[in-house]
């Protein structure tokens, strides 16, 4: 049966990098993050309270470390490696087995503070433990692509590299020192018996543009020499790189144009970060803990506003509903890659793994869904939801991994998918999207944005399937829209996969696609790396000219189905449009290719194109 964990802290979502401490050079400002509510552990807990943190803690500084030397040396897609993968799980399996020992009696447990307190259970330490680094492994995904992206040059530049270094070693710095020095004041409070939340004393948070420090002085001072000595750091190293005009080629801190964007995006997120994975560490509020035999649906449906619950690894063949707001629904065992999974149950009828309709403020955490017939996560009409370190393994049966439909203010981060017959990754009818972090192979589409607006996509990585990304408009949802996206900094190199589609527009796409563009409208295409891609790197097409080459396949087009107003640059595209009989229609292979049924103005200017070059480029229209 599922066991209900008690209150401790309230651990607030936040969508962008927020939240650092106050800094005496005073030059960032952060959005709010007020802090978790952390009360200290009983004498009985103190020692399972301590290493639980301690080695969560050193979990967090060795995957940093390992994964970002393993990107900085050999590029995405090698990483991470079977070193680096030994490294982590060394960490892993040394963090377990302390925590495990510190835990092991009720006595310990039950000394805890919040969530992990009560009840008591066999193999309760190892769970702990489980869910812990899981949790934590979710939020170093995100800060590994904050601190070091991809890590992919498009150019020589000796300022730019070290600017790059310095971002990713100085970020890393601030996440680990920063959970360091918080879980230093929390510890002694607890030793001390300070009674009430001690968040206060020793974490402190923004409200309103304002920082307030925490009252224990020394942890006050030393939280802000944290944030100090990254932001002369960055100054220091990253200055040429502004001056030189390289600042958006870092992968790192995507978005980032000036010194100010640097310094808040080293310090924001990390410390942000720290903040949540304390209170990961010293407990948890309104959570409900759910184990291989017991009903997702039953916790589901008993669950209030804002709780969390939390899933121990195993295989769950169940298919569930969410219908409560503000859930984060939360697997466990991530860290070492045995996030729980989810089937279809023997004769089961059901298509789709988890279902949320007309649910807002939801966060889908580390959880994995394989060979479901439909869709293995799917949400619609929803506001506000987040899914993060979602896994999604379609098993060339599965039609979409992860759909977010006709929702809007959505995040997709840290993500993978393979295996699915249309788009691993899809976003569509959606409004205000963030798609960042992520990796899809061997689909049919990696990364699908179609239908939607203002959709920020960077920062991914796609390979390995018959088109990379994908976006564009159709004729058949309600919403007529694709436009004002801005989509930079992904890499999408050898999508040369054979097309295994089982119907719709997908079975349109060239083997050999990086990235494809349809009937798109005022979106910013920019520093992306796009290789490799045996038909074509870049398609910048339209409806009407896809059914003239390729057939019937938009009928009826879209009222608008022009492509106008978009801007191709600084792009790196080379190495693409090398073999025409990977499907491509004869004599139309290159690395990019501007081919419009209805002539509307584009730009396509300052992009690096390898010896197949481009085809149609004489159309393009630049301000």
């Amino acid at each position: 049966m599922h066991r209900p964990l008690s209150v401790a802290i309230n651990t607030a979502f936040i969508l962008l990098s927020t939240s650092l401490p106050a800094s005496s050079n005073g030059a960032i400002v952060c959005d709010d993050s007020p802090a978790p509510t952390i009360e200290a552990a009983a004498s009985a807990g103190l020692k399972c309270q301590k290493t639980i943190a301690k080695e969560a803690q050193k979990f967090v500084k060795a995957r940093l470390a390992a994964e970002t030397a393993c990107i900085e040396a050999s590029g995405p897609i090698a990483c991470p490696d079977g070193t680096t993968n030994t490294t982590i799980q060394e960490a892993v399996a040394t963090a377990q087995a302390k925590i495990a020992a510190a835990c092991a009696s009720n006595e310990a447990q039950g000394g805890l503070s919040g969530a992990y307190g009560t009840p008591t259970f066999e193999g309760a330490a190892s769970t702990i433990a489980s869910c812990v680094l899981g949790q934590h492994n979710a939020r170093v995904s995100i800060l590994v692509g904050n601190n070091v992206g991809l890590a992919t040059p498009l150019s020589v530049s000796k300022n730019r590299d070290t600017c790059s270094k310095t971002i990713a070693k100085s970020g890393n710095k601030v996440a680990v020192d920063t959970a360091k020095t918080i879980a230093k004041c929390l510890d002694t409070q607890a030793k001390l018996g300070t009674a009430g939340d001690l968040a206060p004393i020793c974490i402190g948070g923004w409200v309103s543009g304002v920082f307030t420090a925490p009252s224990d002085l020394k942890t006050a001072e030393a939280l802000a020499k944290i944030s100090d000595k990254a932001e002369d750091a960055v100054v220091k190293s990253c200055t040429a790189a502004v001056t030189d005009g390289v600042v958006d080629e870092i992968f790192a801190c995507s978005g980032a144009t000036n010194i100010a964007d640097l310094e808040a995006c080293v310090v924001c997120p990390n410390f942000n970060g720290a903040v949540e994975m304390i209170g990961q560490e010293y407990g948890e509020s309104a959570v409900t803990l759910i184990e291989p035999g017991d009903s997702l649906q039953a916790a589901l449906d008993a669950a209030s506003v804002g709780d969390k619950i939390l899933i121990a690894s195993g295989t769950y063949n169940e298919a569930t509903l969410v219908g409560t707001a503000g859930l984060s629904i939360v697997g466990c065992g991530g860290a070492s890659d045995d996030r729980p999974v989810f089937r279809p149950a023997e004769g089961s009828t059901d298509v789709d793994g988890m279902r949320a309709v007309g649910i807002d403020g939801l966060t889908f955490q580390s959880l994995e869904f394989a060979g479901w017939d439909e869709n293995g996560i799917f949400s619609q009409n929803s506001d506000n939801v987040v899914y993060r370190d979602i896994v999604g393994t379609g098993e060339h049966n599965s039609v979409y991994a992860i759909y977010p439909v006709q929702s809007s203010n959505v995040l997709v981060e840290g993500c993978t998918s393979e295996g699915v017959v249309d788009a691993g990754i899809y976003v569509g009818q959606d409004e205000d999207i963030v798609v960042r972090y992520n990796r899809a192979w061997d689909n049919v589409a990696g990364i699908e944005v179609e239908n939607s607006a203002r959709a920020s996509v960077y920062n991914n990585l796609a390979y390995d399937n018959t088109g990379g990304l994908l976006v564009f408009k159709l004729p058949g949802p309600a919403l007529q829209i694709s436009l004002d996206h801005d989509v930079f900094h992904n890499v999408l190199n050898n999508n040369n996969t054979a097309n295994f589609c089982e119907a719709g527009a997908v079975c349109a796409i060239p083997q050999g696609t990086g990235l494809m563009v349809i009937s798109t409208d005022t979106t910013d295409f920019h520093h992306n790396v796009v290789q490799g891609n045996n038909s074509f790197g870049i398609a910048i097409l339209d409806q009407r000219i896809i059914n003239a080459v390729a057939g019937p396949t938009f009928v009826p087009e879209s009222v608008d189905q022009s492509t106008s107003g978009n801007t191709f640059r600084d792009n790196l595209v080379t190495g693409n449009g090398l073999d025409t009989d990977t499907g491509a229609t004869a004599g139309l292979a290159a690395d990019i290719i501007y081919l419009l049924g209805q002539l509307a103005p584009n730009c396509i200017r300052n992009n690096v194109l390898g010896s197949v070059g481009g085809i149609g480029l004489v159309n393009s229209i630049c301000p």
